[in-house]
């Protein structure tokens, strides 16, 4: 959530239409929203809301809650009404166009309005085709124009239904973690099923690994960008 959210508008909408949905609609905002703000205004209520508030008087966290209950963290703070510190929720400022949104993570740096323009500026560039060689506007990993990408995409699909399955379903495989024999379930299965979920695991944190010692520094100076744009810009006079 990237905007300023317009808290009188919302309960002002709510008392004509006595609709979480329609307000959320005629708000342009997300319903969850609606019901944070219609909770902490005491207009709506039910049996979760109020054992979510009576757990919270007992100084339990979120998560303890959300165990509590058996439901989702989320669930949990989307039936809670906002802090007292984020009521007005106006804690950043958007590098764009400098004005105030309410970041529920802290970590976006445009508001919703020019998130989308902002992202495209920085990615969005003109590339040249590997197929003809014409030039185009893509994404950094965008090859071909698209034509050539719909003619290679063509091309690919009838190769590959053409060479069928390497590996039939129910023959026998080595799995590539523990060297020990599994029976094949899906087409790109690569390890047992005692395997599977550890294998992962570790395939995520090498990637992980390998991505931050190749961005450390690029990593460092979005954080520290982070840390510089929460501060209020000064004005002009």
């Amino acid at each position: 959530m990237s905007k300023i959210i317009d808290r009188d508008a919302i309960i002002s909408s709510y008392r004509e239409t006595g609709s979480i949905r329609r307000t959320a609609q005629q708000c342009n905002a997300h319903i969850d929203t609606v019901r944070r703000c219609l909770i902490t205004a005491g207009l709506y209520t039910n049996e979760r809301v109020e054992r979510v508030a009576a757990l919270r008087e007992q100084g339990l966290t979120i998560s303890q809650i959300a165990a509590e209950l058996g439901c989702s963290e989320l669930t949990v703070v989307n039936n809670s009404p906002y802090p007292p510190e984020i009521k007005n929720a106006t804690n950043r400022y958007c590098l764009n166009c400098g004005k105030p949104f309410y970041s529920l993570k802290g970590q976006a740096l445009y508001c919703s309005d020019c998130s989308s323009d902002a992202r495209a500026k920085t990615t969005v560039r003109e590339r040249v085709c590997a197929d003809c060689g014409a030039k185009f506007m893509g994404w950094p990993r965008s090859k071909r124009c698209p034509d050539c990408q719909a003619e290679a995409k063509l091309k690919y699909d009838r190769e590959h239904k053409q060479k069928g399955s390497a590996r039939k379903l129910g023959s026998v495989d080595i799995c590539a973690y523990c060297g020990k024999e599994y029976t094949v379930e899906a087409g790109s299965q690569k390890y047992c099923k005692a395997c599977a979920a550890e294998a992962t695991r570790q395939n995520i944190l090498a990637h992980k690994k390998e991505y931050n010692a190749k961005n450390q520094k690029r990593l460092k100076g979005i954080a520290k960008a982070k840390q510089e744009i929460i501060k209020e810009p000064t004005k002009k006079e």
